[in-house]
């Protein structure tokens, strides 16, 4: 249902980054809708005309029935952890 997916994005993060450190933890979030992720598509929020960083840092998050609450605040502590690593190597 559209009520399992989230779209956010991190400035001075770019979400294929992310998205590789993520998988580290095994934690598989996306960068692109499904349907557009084998074409070279303007995103949706490219078509909403957001600002190139706010496109470049944003992530799509799935859930699913099978997910727990418990696996919600620990896909949030590596992802705040996540994101704060990568601003340190990057922002230097």
């Amino acid at each position: 249902s559209v009520d399992s997916i989230l779209n956010v994005s991190f400035l001075k993060t770019r979400g294929e980054v992310l998205l590789h450190y993520l998988e580290g933890e095994y934690i598989f979030i996306s960068t692109t809708s499904a349907c557009s992720s084998n074409h070279k598509v303007k995103s949706n929020l490219e078509k909403l005309n957001k600002p190139l960083d706010v496109c470049e840092g944003s992530i799509r998050i799935c859930t699913s029935y099978e997910i727990t609450e418990e696996d919600i605040k620990v896909f949030v502590q590596k992802l705040k952890h996540a994101v704060e690593d990568i601003r340190k190597i990057t922002m230097r």
